[in-house]
């Protein structure tokens, strides 16, 4: 009995020995990091353990604390411990000329339309009578048969990206330059009337012909457009770069038209593309990493063609490759 009491004795030193040394030993944390283990030791509560991972590109730092759950302010911070605030960062990007793009062109929906229309150009020659004066008029009349695919150019002066909320959308705005050229052939008339002036009234005589010259004729039309671009994008994948954005371009135009020597006159001066000073123009593109395709088009109708004729009327669609340089 005696022996039995001095072995349970013993046994219990021994345990409260092992106890007392498993409650010295300071706790401790791995972690897995590239594939390699990262022990830590938990640091006393109220306090913090940080250490820093340094390779030749980055940093990785690690925060250890420890607190007890009975031991908390209302707020839940524990007492003891300095809250460290996340860093802010701004989800708002402003760049400047970061991406160029180059594209095709063409008047899309074709339709001819009978116009009644004149381009007047005054020859005058005075006669001796000081109140009634002789002139002569000269008619233009163009007739468009065909317009050719052109080509487009612009680039970003600058965009705006905004995220929307912790979505994967942003919100894009900004300003855009691009210039588009797009060229046709078609069939013109010039004929030479007489024309009296009295008394500051012009009438014009259709049964005198002086003459009348028929041909063929070119014509180049030049776009210059300011575009501001209201845009959303959005990921396919979370984790992917495929990217496709949806929006609204509004477009401020300013056109100029050229056509062939033969038609050229000093004497007189012709719009012969006439489309809207200000478009709406939808727009949708695909991207991936730094390249995009594009595809937009204009709401409004552009008119090809001048004089008692017929003009052609569409929409100019584009459609290109956008990359950005940074």
């Amino acid at each position: 009995m005696k022996k039995i009491f001095i072995l349970s004795y013993l046994a219990l030193q021994g345990f409260m020995l092992f106890s007392q040394e498993q409650k010295t030993k300071p706790d401790t944390m791995s972690i897995i990091l590239n594939g390699e283990y990262i022990t830590l030791p938990v640091p006393k509560e109220g306090n913090k353990t940080t250490i820093n991972l340094e390779d030749s590109t980055s940093i990785i730092q690690i925060s250890v604390g420890k607190t007890s759950r009975l031991n908390r302010t209302t707020n839940g911070q524990a007492t003891g411990m300095q809250a460290v605030p996340p860093p802010i960062v701004s989800g708002k990007r402003v760049s400047w000329f970061n991406e160029i793009d180059l594209g095709l062109l063409t008047l899309a929906g074709q339709s001819r339309e009978k116009i009644n229309d004149t381009g007047y150009t005054f020859d005058f020659t005075m006669s001796t009578n000081t109140t009634n004066g002789t002139s002569r008029a000269t008619v233009v009349k163009f007739s468009p048969r065909t317009v050719n695919p052109g080509f487009s150019f612009g680039f970003t002066i600058r965009e705006k990206r905004r995220p929307i909320g912790h979505s994967n959308f942003w919100f894009i705005t900004g300003t855009r330059f691009r210039y588009g050229r797009y060229a046709g052939k078609g069939d013109y008339e010039q004929t030479e009337i007489k024309a009296v002036t009295d008394n500051g009234v012009t009438t014009y005589h259709w049964d005198t012909i002086y003459s009348r010259t028929t041909g063929q004729y070119t014509f180049a039309t030049n776009s210059y457009q300011l575009l501001f671009p209201f845009v959303v994008e959005g990921k396919i994948k979370e984790s992917g770069n495929l990217r496709v954005s949806a929006g609204m371009n509004l477009a401020i135009n300013i056109y100029d038209s050229k056509y062939s020597d033969n038609v050229k006159n000093s004497s007189f001066n012709i719009f012969y593309t006439n489309p809207q000073f200000l478009q709406f123009q939808p727009i949708i593109r695909v991207s991936s990493k730094k390249t995009s395709v594009y595809l937009s088009y204009t709401m409004s109708k552009t008119k090809i063609g001048y004089g008692l004729g017929e003009s052609i009327n569409g929409n100019l669609l584009y459609f290109g490759m956008a990359y950005k340089l940074y």
